[in-house]
């Protein structure tokens, strides 16, 4: 089974994964799903429009935040 790309809302935020509420099923909630690296300080949080992937086998990803913003990074110190 082929995956697909998202649009929703993060529901929940545990650590480096988080739950998102597909925008075009409101009463769903994805499985958990990774947040990557550089979205863990705090560009995300709860109600945060995100755009994500889901695998065939349920996994997924958060590619970014559905607004295109990034947070400051602070990169080597």
């Amino acid at each position: 089974m082929a995956g697909y790309i998202e649009k929703g809302k993060i529901a929940s935020i545990d650590g480096s994964t988080a739950r998102v509420i597909p925008c075009s099923e409101a009463g769903l909630v994805s499985a958990q799903v990774v947040v990557p690296w550089y979205l863990r300080s705090g560009a995300i949080t709860k109600g945060t429009e995100v755009v994500y992937a889901i695998f065939g086998d349920q996994s997924g990803i958060i590619l970014g935040r559905a607004d295109g913003n990034l947070p400051d990074l602070v990169i080597g110190g």
